[in-house]
């Protein structure tokens, strides 16, 4: 709240109003003299230090409406005005010309404020939109008092003998008459000794009342004791033209100083101590004349004037100059006594800059600076300074306990005190909630900025009063004087939730918290979204989860117009229940105090009857990791316990040593479930054989039957790269073209080589139908082949061995059938020889073809070939062992004649038996 005060100084006595925001009370204040309560403390206490004026009946403090400038409290000779945030007038203070305007002077002293009566404007019990007031008179009786309304019209009430009130009598009033309307609407007022002065919209300037020293500032009427008009006359030049271009007014006892928008500066009536400002004291003018510098050039540049009893003031650039009487130092140039004749900057720094206001009283002198802060100087004989000093001060001197800042201050000619106006919070007042959705809500209030600019508007809002989130205001409340509605709009909440709010708003002098409120969110129709289980038997008794939204304030589920017993609410987005007995497909629907959840396909239950599991389609396999894979099916157990697993086994091609069995594997079976909705089973198996076709299907099971699910394949990954062999340990073994199969030491069956792979010595491989290549470890020492040992193998079987302290690796050769030897001849009967005649003498039994570099031994049953680097044959006979050489050199070990020779290439050995 922001409070204007004006000052108004008198020999009787002084006291100064202040309206704060600083304090917490946030009223206004009063100092002085007081012994007519116009301190409005509740007491006749005089010298009145600075306090608070307390609210009518003495209970709290009197609050006041006050934008920037305006006169909306005012001090007279012996009372005190003032306006509520309402626009209502409140006064306290002497009586004795019913200047307060209660509609008594029954009483003739008033301690505390009362509340001034409608009178003429009607329409109420009490005045009301009134934006500025001021109050004049002598002092003692003679007082009277303005107000200024919305529209323009001013109204006066108090002493009128001399035709103060100027509705063109000379009757007095305790309640408000209006002043005859001049043309044109007023816009500011001021009060004199006895002389009322109003400025309206055009720019012209209007005076009633007494006219004793030319005051009313009009050639028109009559000038001398005794001389007034009670009606509204037109301030004009010597030439007695009505002037305008008027911007601002002031009243002194007997004088008037106005600024024009062009800014200069003019005075007329009593000049006897220099205050018109013509470099000289003593004579009257009855029109406006020009306030001259010491230069005789007008003054100028001025945004502000201000007038005391026989002194005045102007603001220029943020200085203050003052000329007129100086008698108690109330010119503040540094001396005291004579009086000032032309405007002299004031001592100090408020004579150079920094000031924003300005007032004058009887002998005294105010300024606000723009740290919001007030000085005063001269008389201070009843501590209207405000230092507690009681000594006159011809320089400024600042005024102490006073709340800050200080915004306006405003005077009156006629008293012995000065008012001054300060800054005060924005009035924030919280409004109801409105358009209450499921997640959202507004905020309402309204917010008046006091007449300083709101800096901050916003809504705390929570679930408790700790609040814990803000939302802005939408609208900017400004700077004015009024009310303004501020909203803000709320998302994201909960539904059906209780939130708190309150409206916070804040300017330059404080922050208003509005009251709390509460709003409650709306409840959501719910949806559904999913079912599941989607089917069940007949007979009902499903375990079903309904997923949706807003199920959290669930009353009831219905299938088709069947009720459920009972419901479960798990969260607003899910609940669960027993489907009832039923039949067909139906609609799955939920009901809540908001409404019932429209029907969709999503909603959809089927009753069916129990049979054996089905399966559904499944996706395929993921791309397979080396030795295991992932299978995944779906299962619909029909209403009865189902369990499930995969088979799987090698596509016959890649087994054709041990028959085409398609399935030779099964993962464990697993328990599905016994409702009608449709489940993925999932499983992993391991210990594949690489790089190999494999066949797996779905095998389902219930107590109506088994279903197998429709036969698939998919190829094994590759393994990783095997290390590199260990001499006398492993080799490795890396199919090239056809079909090689290897059988690990202490295994049953062969499997296909389908990738490189590290086996075991000891290891046998059957090549003949296939090529691969076949690596051992390296030579300790470095040699011609230090690349390894590494040769291809076709043709053939052979078991591979190796010695830990050799490099050498050997393959025995392995399969078929041996040829039987001969009997002795002593023992062979013609009968026997019949049955069992000898063996060819050169029937092939075994063979094996090598080609590559390295340390390698091929064994027949007869003889061995050596190489290290060559393309041979090692083939076994009935009748011998042949070593045939294509290229290079290789060594035959003849096992029957106990040998060794080289055979070259292009050349065979055969070791013959006897």
């Amino acid at each position: 709240m922001r409070l204007v005060v004006r000052a108004c100084l008198i020999a009787v006595g002084l006291f100064l109003l202040v309206a704060s925001a600083a304090s917490a009370s946030d009223g206004v204040w009063a100092w002085g003299y007081n012994s007519a309560g116009e301190a409005g403390n509740g007491t006749f206490a005089s010298p009145a230090s600075q306090g608070a004026v307390v609210g009518a009946g003495g209970a709290g403090v009197f609050m006041a409406a006050t934008p920037a400038g305006s006169s909306t409290v005012a001090a007279g000779p012996l009372h005190s005005l003032a306006i509520d945030p309402n626009g209502n007038v409140w006064a306290w203070g002497s009586n004795t010309s019913g200047e307060l305007g209660t509609g008594s002077t029954s009483f003739t002293l008033a301690t505390t404020p009362l509340e001034v009566v409608a009178g003429a404007q009607g329409g109420g019990t009490y005045l009301s939109h009134i934006t500025a007031v001021a109050a004049g008179g002598p002092g003692g009786s003679g007082s009277f008092s303005l107000a200024l309304d919305s529209s323009g019209n001013v109204w006066a009430w108090g002493d009128n003998s001399v035709g103060e009130l100027g509705d063109g009598t000379t009757a007095s009033s305790s309640v408000p008459v209006q002043v005859n309307r001049p043309a044109g609407t007023i816009v500011a007022i001021a009060a004199g000794g006895q002389f009322g002065i109003a400025l309206d919209s055009s720019g012209h300037v209007w005076t009633w009342g007494s006219n004793s020293n030319g005051q009313l500032g009009s050639t028109k009427p009559s000038v001398g004791s005794g001389a007034f008009d009670a009606s509204p006359v037109e301030v004009t030049n010597r030439a007695g033209t009505p002037m305008a271009g008027f911007a601002g007014i002031a009243a002194g006892f007997t004088s008037a100083v106005a600024v024009d928008t062009s800014q200069n500066v003019w005075a007329w009536g009593d000049n006897s101590d220099g205050e018109l400002g013509q470099g000289s004291t003593g004579g009257t003018f009855n029109f406006a004349t020009a306030v001259r510098l010491p230069s005789g050039a007008q003054l100028g540049g001025v945004t502000a004037v201000a007038a005391g009893a026989y002194h005045d003031l102007a603001l220029q650039s943020g200085a203050v100059l003052s000329w007129g009487s100086d008698a108690s130092g109330q010119v503040g140039n540094g001396s005291t006594g004579s009086s000032v004749t032309n405007p002299t900057a004031v001592s100090g720094p408020l004579g150079t800059g920094g000031v924003t206001q300005i007032a004058g009283g009887l002998d005294d002198s105010y300024a606000v600076t723009s740290d919001g802060t007030e000085w005063a100087w001269g008389d201070d004989t009843f501590n209207e300074l405000g230092d507690g000093k009681a000594t006159e001060e011809d320089a400024p001197v600042q005024v102490g306990a006073l709340p800050t800042p200080v915004d306006a201050l405003g005077t009156g000619c006629c008293a012995l005190h000065a008012l001054a106006a300060a800054q005060s919070p924005p009035s924030a007042i919280t409004g109801a909630g409105s358009g209450s959705t499921v997640t959202g809500i507004t905020l309402n209030g309204t917010v008046n900025p006091n007449g300083a600019n709101v800096s901050d508007c916003h809504f705390d809002y929570g679930t408790t009063t700790s609040y814990g989130s803000r939302a802005p205001c939408a609208q900017s409340p400004g700077a004015g004087t009024s009310a303004v509605p501020v909203s803000a709009v709320l998302a994201g909440l909960l539904p059906n939730t209780s939130y708190h709010f309150r409206l916070v708003s804040t300017n330059s002098a404080g922050t208003d918290y509005g009251a709390d409120q509460t709003v409650v969110t709306a409840i959501p129709v719910p949806t559904v979204t999913a079912v599941s289980p989607s089917s069940g038997p007949a007979a009902g008794g499903t375990k079903v989860t309904i997923t949706g939204s807003g199920l959290l304030f669930a009353l009831g589920v219905k299938f088709a117009t069947q009720s459920v017993s009972s419901i479960t609410i798990v969260s607003n987005t899910q609940i669960t229940t027993t489907s009832p007995a039923g039949s067909g497909t139906v609609d799955v629907t939920v009901t809540s105090s908001a409404g019932t959840s429209a029907t969709s396909t999503a909603d959809k239950f089927a009753y069916a009857t129990p049979g054996p599991p089905q399966q559904g389609s499944s996706p395929p396999p993921p791309s397979p990791a080396g030795t295991s894979e992932s299978f995944a099916g779906i299962v619909n157990p029909e209403g009865l316990a189902t369990s499930a697993y995969f088979q799987y086994g090698l596509d016959s091609a890649f087994q054709p040593l041990t028959g085409a069995v398609t399935y030779t594997g099964a993962t464990p079976s697993q328990f599905v479930g016994s409702d009608f909705t449709d489940h993925t089973v999932t499983a992993t198996v391991t210990g594949l054989q690489p790089n190999s076709l494999y066949h797996y299907r779905l095998v389902t099971t219930n107590s109506s039957g088994t279903t197998f699910g429709p036969d698939a394949t998919f190829t094994s990954g590759l393994a990783p790269p095997p290390p590199p062999p260990v001499r006398g340990k492993t080799t490795n073994l890396t199919p090239i073209s056809g079909h090689v199969y290897v059988k690990v030491p202490h295994s049953t069956r062969f499997v296909l080589l389908t990738q490189a792979v590290q086996v075991p010595l000891g290891t046998t491989v059957d090549a003949t139908s296939g090529t691969m290549w076949l690596e051992a470890a390296r030579t300790a020492a470095a040699s011609t082949y230090a690349a390894g040992e590494k040769a291809q193998f076709h043709a053939g079987s052979f078991v591979i061995s190796q010695r830990r302290t050799a490099a050498r690796v050997y393959l025995r050769l392995v399969g078929g059938a041996l040829c039987p030897k001969p009997k002795a001849a002593h023992t062979a009967s013609p009968t026997a020889a019949a049955k069992h005649p000898p063996p060819p003498p050169h029937k092939l039994i075994r063979k094996l073809w090598g080609s590559g570099h390295g340390q390698f031994t091929t064994q027949g049953a007869d003889a061995s070939a050596s190489v290290q680097g060559t393309i041979w044959l090692t083939a076994d006979y009935c009748d011998g062992t042949l070593v045939r050489v294509l290229r290079g050199v290789v060594t035959v070990r003849d096992f029957v004649h106990h040998r060794t020779v080289k055979v070259r290439a292009h050349h065979s050995y055969f070791a013959q038996r006897p």
